[in-house]
């Protein structure tokens, strides 16, 4: 708890104020007013006050909170900008004309502030900025006199900055609790401006302002955050981030404690007990283990992390075969084809003379030529992406005076959604029977990418899957030899039975496996008993039967048996 330690937030979200409160942080919720959006109607000139909202006990606070990366916006109401229960009459109003369509008035009234904040800190006060741009803004004022303001020009300390948008940061190598903590949140960064830390003359010579310090760096080492600070007070200039609440939660209650004591007693009053010469017996080879502990589990997740990134290189043709679209797209489907058995499988385009259309992928095999399309779409395809295999088919057969030719269009479609969310499958009634009439086949990436896992599960075969390249229409890859059972009659879903109507064309017992499909994901389930007129069988083929599974299965799901 923060009990002693009062902490003023301006512009910060209400919803982080309100996880800041329930992590036991009180914090007041002000402003520093908020961007308004202008509306004239029939007017060509709008008055406006800042609107700002700082406790009016400003001097009784120890840390502040500024963020001014939010960009919410609030509508014009001329009540909201009058000033009311005024005894003089030199209160001026600030003034937008059209075009001006939006009021910022957050660097001006920081401007009116500057002499309380460096009051502040002069007396001790921690204030903590989550950085926008430094653009100067334009005020009018009393209709006649105007001037510019910058986000930053009411801070002494705050460096010198440029504007620049990014987003890949690194924090620098440095040691201590500060840095550690930084690490954390690296990846969540992104900034708008950079900064230029000044130098100071020591001992004749111009160095580095010590009391100055690089946070948070860009990818090519500008500074994106950094912090002022001497023995009383400090400023935290920090990038953008999303989850500002439990990136300060933890700022507040386990770094900036050990940077600034006196600001922070609720907290640091027993730190003493951490040091050394007051340990709990045991407490030092504890800790060793601790540590030693953490060095291995960091050792163990670096390795294992390695791990990971080699295999995502090895089976990221799964990942393209549902993402990508052009050359990334063949040459995955490619990699799926020959690691299914094709070894002959090979990029038509490498070995193509000429600019006439043809196959991307063609393989040779002792039943004939299996020649594939593949195309990457944003939509579903479209009658002549799904017809043009079938031209270029009719040219194969004539050159090689054969029928033996077997054309397949794969196809990645809607590739920018999930696959499983997309039309699947995407083909219309149209192009599924003229693919039938025309003897050619529509894929897929989605299905192949589930049929790999299915192969990998030891749900089906590769020999299983390679029998259905030869197919027409829309393939299925339900596997030759296959028994449609068809649907369940009923399904008790709360104990994992179904009623199955049988007509003697196969013989089912316990023990048995079933397959399945949920969409294009290949399942197995297993038979565990089997009853006939609410008596235990150990055989069904004909007749009515409820059959117990190991698992539940969909209402809608076809089953089919094992030959």
């Amino acid at each position: 708890m923060l009990d002693q330690t009062e902490i003023f937030a301006l512009n910060l979200e209400s919803e982080e104020i309100k996880l800041l409160s329930d992590g036991g942080i009180k914090v007041y919720e002000g402003s520093a007013g908020y961007l308004t959006s202008l509306s004239y109607g029939n007017r060509n000139t709008l008055q406006c006050l800042p609107n700002f909202d700082l406790p009016s006990n400003f001097h009784e606070y120890q840390v502040g909170i500024l963020d001014l990366t939010n960009e919410n916006r609030v509508a014009y109401s001329l009540a909201e900008h009058e000033h009311k229960n005024t005894k003089t009459n030199d209160h001026a109003y600030l003034f937008c004309e059209k075009p001006q369509d939006l009021f910022d008035p957050r660097p001006f009234s920081l401007f009116l502030f500057g002499d309380n904040f460096q009051e502040r800190f002069q007396n001790g006060f921690l204030l903590i900025i989550f950085c926008s741009e430094d653009t100067a803004v334009r005020y009018t004022q009393n209709r006649s006199t105007y001037f510019y303001k910058k986000p930053y020009d009411f801070l002494r300390y705050a460096p010198q900055t440029s504007n620049r948008i990014g987003k890949k940061t690194k924090i620098p190598k440095e040691e201590g609790d500060l840095f550690t903590f930084l690490k954390k949140y690296n990846d969540k960064f992104h900034y708008a401006v950079t900064f230029d830390l000044p130098d100071k003359r020591i001992n004749g010579e111009y160095v580095p302002d010590p009391e100055y310090t690089p946070l948070v760096l860009t990818n090519d080492d500008k500074i994106a955050g950094c912090s002022w600070h001497n023995d009383q007070s400090g400023i935290f200039f920090f990038p953008k981030l999303d989850n500002k609440a439990k990136f300060l939660e933890e700022f507040l209650t386990e770094v900036a404690p050990t940077i600034f004591p006196h600001l922070f007693p609720d907290i640091i009053k027993d730190k003493w007990l951490e040091q050394d010469r007051y340990h709990l017996p045991n407490q030092n080879r504890l800790l060793e283990e601790k540590r030693k502990l953490k060095k291995e589990f960091d050792a163990a997740m670096s390795s294992k992390n390695v791990e990971i990134e080699e295999n995502k290189m090895q089976f990221q043709f799964l990942t393209q075969m549902i993402t990508k679209t052009g050359d990334e797209l063949v040459d995955s489907v490619l990699q799926f084809v020959q690691w299914l058995g094709f070894e002959s499988a090979v990029d038509a385009d490498k070995e193509r003379v000429g600019t006439l259309k043809e196959e991307d992928i063609k393989i040779e095999t002792d039943l004939g030529l299996i020649i594939i399309e593949v195309k990457g779409i944003g939509g579903v395809p479209s009658d002549s992406d799904c017809s043009q295999i079938g031209k270029v088919r009719t040219r194969r057969q004539k050159e090689r005076k054969s029928f033996e030719v077997f054309g397949l269009f794969v196809v990645n479609h809607e590739r920018h959604k999930p696959a499983a969310t997309r039309l699947n499958p995407p083909f219309s009634n149209e192009q599924l029977n003229d693919a039938n009439y025309d003897d050619r086949g529509l894929i897929t990436t989605w299905q192949l990418f589930n049929i790999y896992h299915a192969i990998e599960n030891g749900i089906l075969t590769k020999d299983q899957i390679k029998k259905c390249f030869y197919r027409q229409g829309y393939l299925d890859f339900i596997p030759d030899g296959m028994i449609n059972l068809g649907v369940a009659a009923q399904v008790y879903s709360k104990i994992s039975v179904i009623i199955l109507i049988l007509n003697g064309t196969v013989a089912l017992k316990p023990g048995d496996k079933l397959l399945y499909k949920i969409g294009d994901e290949f399942k197995t389930v297993t038979i565990e008993s089997i009853k006939f007129n609410e008596e235990e069988v150990q055989s069904a083929n004909n007749g009515e039967f409820g059959l117990k599974l190991n698992e539940l299965v969909p209402k809608t799901a076809e089953l089919y048996a094992y030959s």
